[in-house]
């Protein structure tokens, strides 16, 4: 039996996958924050050229879970969980490619990150997202609701980030 051509299917990631899953992150990466973040910019986060830094990253602990979601043998998105010690963990990271954006693929991953909180007991997982960047709404419509306002240092560009918290 075939499966339908938007079937795709959550698993944890392995060593094997990690050449696929940078090759994710430069593509989302590109279209997710080319539209307000210089290309330079971008491309230098990616590369290693250009730092990003940021109090956000504090309280993040030791990585509790990392779920890539695939369309056959092809990987089409992923997401990481860490702890983060303070009662609350944290969604690291949570990225879909744009060609496969609309058929549910975040928001399984979504579900696979608060099942595996949930697992872990923590009373929420917290996130941060660029002020300026598409997937605002996506978390809001997914019960993260705003804590507070930081700042990413891009090299030196400085960008508003939000961060945000779904009680479980």
């Amino acid at each position: 039996m075939a499966l339908a051509d938007d079937a795709f299917r959550i698993r944890p990631s392995v060593r094997d996958d990690r050449r696929a899953m940078h090759a994710l992150l430069r593509r989302t990466w590109k279209d997710a924050y080319g539209g307000f973040l210089e290309r330079s910019l971008v491309l230098g986060v990616l590369t290693g050229t250009v730092t990003l830094e940021g109090d956000w990253r504090d309280g993040f602990g030791r990585c509790v879970g990392e779920w890539i979601a695939e369309r056959g043998s092809r990987l089409i998105g992923l997401a990481t969980l860490r702890e983060r010690g303070d009662g609350d963990g944290e969604l690291e990271q949570l990225y879909v490619l744009p060609s496969s954006q609309g058929l549910g693929v975040g928001t399984a991953l979504w579900e696979a990150c608060l099942a595996e909180a949930r697992r872990q007991q923590w009373s929420g997982m917290r996130l941060w997202v660029f002020e300026r960047g598409p997937a605002v709404t996506f978390y809001q419509r997914r019960g993260a609701v705003f804590v507070r306002r930081s700042t990413a240092r891009l090299g030196e560009h400085v960008e508003p980030l939000l961060g945000m918290r779904v009680a479980l």
